[in-house]
């Protein structure tokens, strides 16, 4: 699952986060298509080409009121802000939602928005809540997750 990604932030042992090269992100710099014969990373459908994917290893089963074992952790958001910042300035890609979004705005736009089996809501909320996933909130956590790139 994690080469769909060229980098994922994990937590080490001692709770420090780290940052790990799971493939190559040059192999994602063209124009790609789904059933293409290339390798690549294929980490949001429809939206790989010219696109860098980075995961947080976290959330396994998790559901938007309960995160499970491995919850996203505020060390995990902190590197992948970090990471996400340095990767816009090499590449010069704006902190837009244009141009830098979470896997749940991506689902937004692209009609797979939600909890079910093919389904997306991954960053749609920082902390699980009983309270139903809206749409908003997605929007406002990739709002957030954007300015704190932004500060980086």
């Amino acid at each position: 699952m994690y080469s769909s990604y060229h980098l994922c932030v994990a937590l080490d042992a001692e709770g420090e986060p780290i940052v790990c090269e799971t493939a190559d992100l040059s192999a994602n710099m063209r124009r790609l298509h789904a059933n293409g014969a290339d390798a690549y990373a294929a980490h949001t459908s429809g939206r790989n080409s010219f696109a860098a994917g980075i995961a947080v290893c976290g959330m396994r089963d998790a559901r938007p009121g309960d995160f499970g074992m491995f919850p996203l952790r505020e060390e995990m958001v902190g590197a992948l802000c970090e990471v996400a910042a340095r990767l816009c300035a090499f590449y010069q890609i704006g902190i837009e939602a244009a141009s830098l979004m979470t896997h749940a705005e991506a689902a937004l736009e692209d009609g797979y928005f939600g909890t079910g089996a093919e389904e997306r809501w991954d960053i749609a909320r920082l902390r699980p809540s009983p309270a139903p996933l809206v749409a908003a909130e997605a929007i406002a956590v990739g709002d957030y997750l954007r300015e704190r790139i932004r500060l980086a």
